[in-house]
């Protein structure tokens, strides 16, 4: 039988080394789609993040228009339209016009003033049976795709009729199901969309639900190539690897809208597939990323392919096989690890990042009605927003400089509240001692006074006090801040979004304090409770 034990021990350590080169070959294949996932997420975070950031430029064109009472010259709208340089930082937008709404028979005044403004000979087209018509007035910048759409009647055609009427019904931006551009009069046609944003006639019904199409002086538009527009989110260097098919699946039909080349290779139809959906305008999106090109290349599975022929060539040294091999084992895992660790911290960055951009889009958009609201003219609206926004990028270049040192409670609390709300406030104005505060400490207060003057700025009056006292001795001393702002109505409390979260763990998690959140007589009250040994 001792003859057989060698033949035996080499079986044995054969089978092993087999099993074990087999699973971690499907480690390798999870990690592949594992990696694929992220980037993946990180595609579909763009494509939303840019359509939105459109569509939020679009506002600033309605605010433009809704300054002036909706009574612009064709010349200040394409001066106004030429300083956001679309076709440079928009690709994919086509450009951004406005529709007028008027009954239909009343076109001549319209025909003349167009054909005046952009030398042509045109008049409103195609014929309707509608009641009322929207004629294409402006569209800048101008080129010939552009020209040719000029005095199109967009609520002629049922598909950018029903996204008109749903803007008009829900007083918001409204696009479209994908569709055929009239600019579209080259060789190279792309299925498109339209968002639309209603624009009111000045002076109209304080309700705006019982608003109609009699008290709209039109609609603020952008008309959208949908091929230019994903190859702009997808031209970067880290996402050249993934194929996007777009479909709109709004009310159960599903609509191609984009399709990367080669998405239906059969090569790639065995790669990483992921598939997310999100809503852009009232319209339900769904997206599916493929990986492109071979994935399973003998290169990438090399180390899989020396392990097994090093487990067959030492088969025979059993003992010193099983511990090179559990060694190597326990090496993968702990890299396995580190790499799920790494990834959650990056999750978490991203998701940071997405939401301070999404915080500061909102009170850009807020600083700007605020400020058309009080400006007599454009000149006025562009100096005091100018100035707003250059002092949001001071205050950010300031907190930059200061991350690795310390710094003043009252300090950090007065720049975050100058930021946020647009307005000086002096650091002698708040109550409480003088506490300075270690790097670790800056940081985390850094991110719960933006986001708690976030929230006042978006949510409530932004009528803000904040105090702050120090109780106790020794090692049980503690910071008590008491955060008070005037709000209409009670928030939620059972619902965190990330927002909340990332106080909580600032606070809770990085701080070891506890903070309650109270509401009363119009007043939320929260108390943020940080030991002292946490701040020095």
């Amino acid at each position: 039988m001792r003859k057989y034990v060698p033949f035996a021990v080499l079986v044995v350590a054969a089978v092993i080394g087999l099993l074990m080169t087999t699973a971690i070959f499907r480690a390798e294949k999870s990690a592949i789609a594992a990696r694929f996932e992220l980037t993946a997420d990180d595609a579909a975070d763009r494509i939303q993040d840019r359509i939105n950031q459109q569509i939020d430029l679009l506002g600033s064109v309605h605010a433009f228009m809704a300054a002036n009472a909706a009574s612009v010259t064709q010349g200040e709208f394409a001066s106004f339209i030429d300083r956001l340089r679309i076709q440079s930082r928009f690709s994919g937008m086509q450009g951004i016009g406005f529709a007028a709404m008027m009954q239909t028979g009343d076109e001549a005044a319209t025909e003349l003033q167009v054909n005046a403004d952009y030398d042509l000979t045109r008049t409103v087209w195609p014929d309707t049976d509608q009641e009322w018509r929207t004629p294409i007035v402006f569209l800048e910048p101008q080129d010939d795709r552009n020209r040719a759409a000029l005095l199109y009647d967009m609520y002629s055609e049922p598909t950018r009729r029903d996204a008109m009427d749903a803007a008009l019904r829900e007083i918001a931006p409204a696009a479209t199901a994908p569709v055929q551009l009239v600019q579209e009069i080259g060789g190279d046609k792309q299925a498109g969309f339209l968002v639309y944003v209603p624009l009111f006639r000045p002076g109209q019904k304080a309700d705006m639900s019982t608003r109609t199409r009699a008290d709209l002086a039109g609609y603020v538009y952008a008309p959208f190539r949908a091929g230019d527009f994903h190859e702009a989110v997808l031209g970067r260097s880290s996402l050249r690897n993934v194929l996007v098919e777009t479909v709109d699946v709004t009310n159960s039909e599903r609509t191609l809208l984009f399709r990367s080349p080669g998405f239906d290779d059969p090569s790639v139809a065995a790669n990483p597939t992921v598939e997310r959906s999100f809503e852009i305008a009232g319209r339900q999106w769904a997206v599916t990323m493929r990986q492109s090109g071979t994935i399973a290349s003998p290169i990438q599975h090399l180390g899989t392919m020396v392990l097994g022929a090093l487990a067959l060539l030492f088969a025979a040294a059993l003992a010193a096989s099983t511990r090179s091999q559990m060694n190597a084992v326990a090496a993968a895992r702990k890299l396995n690890e580190h790499s799920m660790q790494a990834v959650q911290e990056k999750e978490l960055m991203l998701q940071e990042m997405k939401h301070r951009i999404k915080n500061s889009i909102a009170r850009i958009m807020a600083m700007a009605r605020q400020t058309a609201a009080a400006s007599a003219d454009l000149a006025e609206f562009n100096e005091s927003f100018s100035a707003r926004l250059q002092a949001m990028a001071n205050a950010q270049d300031v907190l930059t400089r200061s991350r690795w040192q310390r710094g003043s409670l009252r300090e950090l609390l007065s720049q975050e509240l100058g930021q946020v709300f647009g307005t000086s406030f002096s650091a002698d104005t708040l109550p409480g001692p003088n506490i300075m505060l270690n790097e670790k400490a800056c940081q985390a207060l850094s991110l719960v006074f933006h986001e708690l003057a976030t929230n006042a700025l978006k949510y409530g009056s932004g009528r803000t006090d904040v105090s702050w006292t120090v109780t106790g001795s020794g090692p049980k001393r503690w910071l008590r801040l008491e955060w008070s702002e005037h709000a209409e109505t009670a928030p939620d409390f059972s619902r965190k979004g990330f927002g909340t979260r990332l106080i909580d763990a600032n606070i809770i998690g990085e701080l070891g304090g506890t903070i309650e959140r109270s509401f009363e007589k119009e007043r939320l009250r929260i108390v943020i409770v940080i030991p002292a040994k946490a701040l020095a």
